[in-house]
């Protein structure tokens, strides 16, 4: 089959490599455009190769029996493809054919006796040959498995591959070290295998391997395998009792961000420098959520300007870890008000209307985490509403189906009521019900997203449909309820709110008795220009009903 495949590719004009039977790699969804962007390094024959096994390989399983002892998981073929190119794009060109043949002549010409049976216990028991090369095609293939198929890491783990593989670490080759540490890494992103891997304590081998000395795919590896690792806080303040991890990792960004071409992912070098910057970045995410890490990154005078800076990268994986880090840092006020004069706010806006995937998630991430402080909501506002980019469904779908009450759904509210809504954006909302869910959060007076819930629902009644399903739910008894609470805040929200349902006279005769005008008055001795201008212009529009002139005249309150 290999002999043969040069002959059933061709070379397009993309310089992408595409069977003559008809499969488009790319198109068909298997391939992202960044796995085909790094196989760019390797011959056309080699990618034809790995073209056409794609075309043989459904034509050779076989099926499956009905029943076993105890059943496993089981690759599909499109897992068992994204394995080969993942090990074909971080393996030499020399060592990538036989990997790849390695996954397909198993699992995939023999489905029953190797995938279900033998396969992982015998590439755990690989592990431990006497050969190096041996142990490191072992390693690559498992860490391979493990990075498609969720399930087969805590697999994995059973089979007792993770006392094998830390002592590879320190293996005399730099692949053995660099496969083992993939392996670990792909592993640690299940929460149960991340604790058995750190009860073999693999990271003071990891922070070693991090040196400069090292290469930067070894480097790049480590420093991933530490990022899974750093997922669990206590693990992340484990890593921190190493007190010069921290600058060490910022001189490494630092350096590596002035290295980098301006075109990075174009050679081989540069690839490996961005996989190594993406990977410190988030090992740099992960320990952030410490306000000692979160200190030291904004008391050093460039970092921040350059982490910006990363955000335009080509390199999408450099982008969403940027992207990730500075979730955690824009929650330094001072940091936060750097970013939006940097004019980030545009770039992020418009990666959240124009992306997809990770990037657009990110985004959103990052516009709620600025969205929890008031003084941007009327920038985000503005931001959004000129960006020149239509909202889609999309968006607002995975904007308003974020929302899970609790204390971090402050920014996603706000972040909400940032968003203008046009005609479509409204239809679409009242169709989804999206009054109902506002109704359950304003149901539920939890005085940590009071304030942010109250703001959602003045924005969503701009929408004539959506204000008069509020109306019908009972919006605006709540709201009149949150007007007698002494957080200032959620008292101002809910005055501007109310403005929003002024036009509807009659559900405003209910709410408007002489105890709740007593409160408006009462309002404009309060400290807070903004509030007492909140409460002026309620009156003001309250004073335009005939029911409510007569309620003020029987309580002997003059309106001006």
């Amino acid at each position: 089959m290999l002999n043969t495949a040069d002959s059933l590719c061709g070379e397009s004009q993309d310089g992408y490599m595409t069977p003559t039977g008809g499969i488009d790699l790319r198109a068909s969804g298997i391939i992202s455009p960044d796995e085909w962007e790094g196989t760019k390094c390797f011959s056309l024959g080699f990618r034809a190769k790995i073209s056409n096994l794609l075309e043989l390989g459904p034509a050779k399983r076989r099926a499956s029996p009905a029943k076993f002892k105890n059943p496993v998981p089981v690759l599909t073929f499109r897992k068992k493809l994204r394995a080969a190119f993942q090990l074909a794009v971080s393996s030499g060109t020399s060592r990538a054919a036989t990997f790849v043949l390695r996954i397909f002549s198993g699992p995939l010409l023999h489905p029953v006796g190797n995938e279900r049976t033998n396969e992982v216990e015998r590439l755990v028991q690989q592990l431990s040959s006497p050969r190096s090369s041996a142990r490191e095609e072992a390693a690559r293939v498992l860490s391979a498995y493990a990075s498609v198929e969720p399930s087969y890491r805590a697999w994995i783990a059973r089979e007792g591959a993770i006392p094998k593989l830390v002592p590879m670490l320190k293996a005399s080759g730099m692949g053995g070290r660099c496969a083992a540490a993939d392996a670990l890494g792909h592993m640690a992103i299940d929460p149960q295998v991340r604790m058995e891997i750190m009860d073999a304590d693999p990271t003071a081998r990891l922070m070693k391997l991090v040196r400069r000395r090292y290469t930067y795919r070894v480097r790049a590896s480590c420093t991933r395998a530490l990022a899974r690792l750093a997922a669990d806080p206590d693990n992340a303040k484990l890593l921190l009792q190493n007190e010069l991890l921290t600058p060490q990792l910022i001189k490494a960004a630092v350096k590596l961000t002035d290295e980098i071409s301006a075109a990075p992912g174009r050679y081989v070098r540069e690839r490996s420098k961005c996989a190594l910057l993406s990977a410190t970045l988030e090992l740099l995410a992960r320990l952030a959520v410490h306000n000692e890490v979160r200190d030291a990154i904004a008391s050093h005078r460039d970092f921040f300007a350059l982490l910006c800076k990363k955000m335009y990268f080509l390199d999408a994986s450099v982008e969403n870890s940027a992207m990730d880090l500075t979730v955690q840092l824009v929650k330094v006020e001072t940091l936060k008000a750097q970013f939006i004069e940097r004019g980030m706010l545009t770039h992020l806006s418009k990666t959240w209307h124009l992306a997809s995937g990770v990037a657009q998630v990110n985004a959103l991430r990052v516009l709620a985490e600025l969205a929890t402080s008031p003084t941007t909501h009327n920038i985000i506002h503005n931001t959004i509403k000129t960006s020149r980019a239509n909202l889609s469904r999309g968006r607002v779908q995975a904007l308003f189906g974020s929302f899970d009450g609790g204390e971090d759904s402050i920014g996603v509210f706000n972040l909400a009521s940032c968003v203008p809504l046009n005609r479509g954006t409204s239809s679409y909302l009242h169709k989804s019900g999206v009054a109902q869910t506002v109704m359950s959060y304003l149901e539920l007076k939890d005085p940590r997203i009071a304030a942010s819930v109250c703001r959602l629902t003045g924005s969503l009644a701009a929408g004539e449909e959506i204000r008069q399903d509020l109306d019908e739910g009972g919006a605006l008894s709540y709201l009149a309820e949150y007007v007698f609470w002494d957080d200032f805040e959620v008292v101002e929200s809910a005055l501007v709110a109310l403005g929003k349902f002024a036009d509807s006279e009659c559900c405003m005769d209910e709410i408007c008795t002489p105890e709740f005008l007593e409160k408006l008055f009462e309002l404009q001795d309060m400290d807070g220009d903004s509030l007492i201008c909140a409460a002026l212009e309620l009156l003001r529009l309250l004073a335009r009903s005939n029911s409510v002139k007569e309620t003020l005249r029987t309580i002997n309150l003059h309106v001006r």
